[in-house]
């Protein structure tokens, strides 16, 4: 056993290969489109408690938050991928698409993540206003729940189908890719 650390160390001491990096971002996806789903969930679902519907209005609230978060990890796995010349121009469409579809994932990512600089006026997006951080609505339009944030509008089942479409798109690649590659 003691022979395996220098191993070991010796293999993480060598750039990652391109194999190994496609099947690292494949774990990563998995565990990103995971959160997508679960957050989605919590929030389409809500376990309404009459007694406490303030607990459960800050609960919704979190969990949008952390659903934009999950969505751009997933797309972050599928961009480190993109990196390996054979998925590039694959990988490109399927972000491309994504990004056409959910438009102002960045931005709301960007100022949910660096609130403080928002709300001290340091934020990149000057459009952006501190006023505008903690008002937010949920509601719904023909069946559908739409988030209200920044001046924009998340139709939340649109952005879980598309992170499930650029999941399943980058698994697809990414299998065809390692199939006949091996993986050290």
């Amino acid at each position: 056993m003691t022979d395996d650390l220098p191993r070991f160390q010796a293999v993480q001491a060598r750039p990652i290969t391109e194999p190994a990096l496609v099947e690292r971002m494949r774990k990563e996806a998995t565990t990103w489109i995971n959160a997508v789903h679960m957050q989605f969930h919590r929030v389409e679902s809500p376990l309404i408690n009459p007694d406490d519907l303030g607990a459960e209005v800050w609960r919704q609230e979190i969990d949008l938050h952390f659903f934009v978060a999950a969505i751009m990890r997933l797309r972050r796995a599928v961009v480190c991928a993109s990196a390996v010349n054979q998925l590039r121009s694959s990988l490109a469409d399927l972000l491309d698409v994504f990004d056409r579809t959910v438009p102002s994932a960045r931005l709301l990512r960007n100022v949910s993540e660096h609130f403080d600089d928002y709300t001290v006026g340091r934020g990149n997006d000057k459009k952006i206003k501190r006023s505008q951080l903690q008002v937010w609505s949920l509601g719904q339009e023909d069946g559908q729940l739409i988030w209200r944030w920044l001046g924009e509008e998340v139709r939340l089942s649109a952005w879980h189908r598309a992170a499930t479409t650029l999941y399943r798109g980058f698994l697809s690649d990414a299998g065809r890719y390692l199939a006949d590659r091996p993986i050290d």
